[in-house]
């Protein structure tokens, strides 16, 4: 192999390889965002639960003491 094939391959198998660490960094921080469902802190009868707000209906949530049902 003459030595501007071996330099041409040397390069693209670094291209590659800086294109590949660049897309898997890519899915792995959009992952999450995707996953995460927001939530509200419930407390019932002692029992702390997070409620994903797609749960809850009606208007607002208060931030704290008691609601009527």
């Amino acid at each position: 192999m003459t030595p501007f094939k071996s330099l041409l391959l040397v390069v693209l198998l670094s291209v590659l390889g800086i294109g590949a660490g660049i897309a898997i960094f890519s899915l792995t921080e959009s992952a999450p965002e995707r996953r995460r469902l927001e939530s509200v802190p419930v407390t019932l009868e002692g029992l702390r639960l997070n409620i994903p707000l797609g749960f809850l209906r009606g208007g607002v949530i208060p931030a704290f003491g008691t609601s009527e049902r």
